[in-house]
């Protein structure tokens, strides 16, 4: 965008969980686009996308539509707490499906039907237990809400390691999949439902949580057996509606 630096745009995409477009039509709105010819030509965005657009940014609480029907930018501070209500929102959301995998497990275990459960920490830790999932797979898949880079560090060197046939990404609708991966190593498809950081094979899955403490720090929780199957199957489904079969976007 005109007078306003590239790595703004993107700091902004990253703190805000924003699409580039989002970030890009936010900006042009806040200097001042009075109507979609003009945030258009400010942010850059194609005209037909920018109704979608700021339609997306008012969903998010970060645009009020005027009574002329056009919209106009919320303040940035009061943007950011409109964010970290949904990161809070997101966070209770993960905490309350953790709670219900737990009790999944508890009363698998109680029949004699656990799957083997291994908890490893570090990166480099995670990284082993990523190419454990990976290696010799034909096909594995990946999710994510919002990978931070730790996570994101971690599949790359599990990638290079494993002699995987192909992954799978599955992210959520304007989610950015620009990850440390080697090239051509995946592909990439938008699914429209709840999802967590994980990587799952038939053989087994694992669950990956980054702690963004000072220095941060990773953890992942591995499953086999049924947890494990039907988890895969459930995500083979899901790509299978969503993407239309086995194709996706080639990773770059």
């Amino acid at each position: 965008m005109a007078g306003v630096p590239h790595d703004l745009v993107e700091r902004l995409r990253r703190a805000f969980g924003l699409s580039g477009y989002e970030a890009r039509v936010y900006i042009a709105l806040l200097l001042g686009a009075r109507n979609p010819k003009e945030a258009s030509a400010s942010s850059g965005v194609p005209l037909p996308r920018v109704y979608d657009v700021v339609r997306l940014l008012e969903s998010k609480g970060l645009v009020e539509r005027e009574p002329g029907g056009w919209y106009v930018p919320v303040p940035p501070r009061a943007a950011a707490a409109a964010v970290l209500a949904r990161v809070e929102e997101e966070a209770r959301r993960r905490a309350r499906l953790a709670l219900e995998v737990v009790e999944e497990l508890e009363e698998a275990a109680s029949t004699g039907g656990s799957p083997a459960l291994a908890l490893s920490e570090g990166s480099a830790g995670a990284a082993s237990a990523v190419a454990s999932v990976l290696e010799g797979a034909s096909t594995a898949y990946a999710t994510f809400y919002l990978w931070p880079e730790g996570v994101a560090r971690v599949l790359s060197a599990a990638l290079r390691a494993a002699g995987l046939g192909e992954l799978r990404i599955l992210h959520k609708p304007g989610g950015h999949v620009d990850l440390p991966l080697p090239e051509g190593s995946y592909r990439a498809c938008e699914l429209d439902a709840p999802l967590v950081d994980s990587v799952a094979s038939r053989e087994r899955a694992v669950y990956l949580y980054w702690y963004p403490h000072p220095g941060g720090s990773t953890a992942a929780v591995s499953v086999g057996g049924w947890h494990a199957r039907v988890y895969f199957e459930s995500l083979d489904s899901a790509w299978r509606r969503a993407c239309g079969g086995a194709t996706g976007t080639p990773g770059t």
